[in-house]
């Protein structure tokens, strides 16, 4: 399981070339809800902003991602996806979770996506900040969650306090 917030803001750099291309701005989600592409903003003057599949990375490491060549880069269609996880009308960090019955639990702090497939297998849901500092965060796994709407991800009925402290 890995948390896809942590990609944001790390340098691409081309192993081919040895340079850096560009910067992680965000990473993209497909109608079937799995990871499949890292928005990236491009280095240079007529620079922009390109795709990256994830089938093409090379590497995930701490500090930056690898490609083998610049050529994996693709243009930004943003039809083929459906959610982002930090930009965009769809971005799902920050949308606000409520129960069926109205409670509302916090807000998406991040997404968590499968080793294997990349699928969103959780999300980490912030309380607030004093709470955060004082509690910890909170985790609904993907399963629980019924609705993604425009504005709120809907969960099915559990208290915050009944949710497993994220680790």
């Amino acid at each position: 399981m890995k948390r896809s917030g942590l990609w944001i803001g790390l340098p691409v750099i081309e192993v081919l070339e040895g340079t850096r291309i560009g910067e992680v701005v965000d990473v993209l989600f497909d109608p079937d809800n799995h990871a499949s592409a890292l928005l990236i903003k491009k280095d240079g003057l007529l620079a922009g902003q390109g795709i990256v599949p994830l089938t093409d990375l090379k590497s995930v490491g701490e500090d930056a991602i690898t490609i083998e060549s610049a050529d994996v880069v693709k243009e930004w269609e943003s039809k083929e996806y459906t959610k982002c996880l930090v930009t965009g009308d769809e971005a799902l960090t920050g949308k606000e979770l409520y129960t069926e019955d109205g409670t509302m639990l916090g807000t998406v702090a991040d997404v968590y996506i499968g080793t294997q497939r990349d699928n969103i297998v959780g999300y980490e849901v912030s309380d607030g900040l004093l709470a955060d500092l004082v509690t910890g965060r909170k985790w609904i796994p993907a399963t629980d969650v019924l609705q993604i709407g425009n504005q709120m991800i809907v969960k099915a009925n559990t208290k915050l306090t009944d949710l497993p402290l994220n680790t």
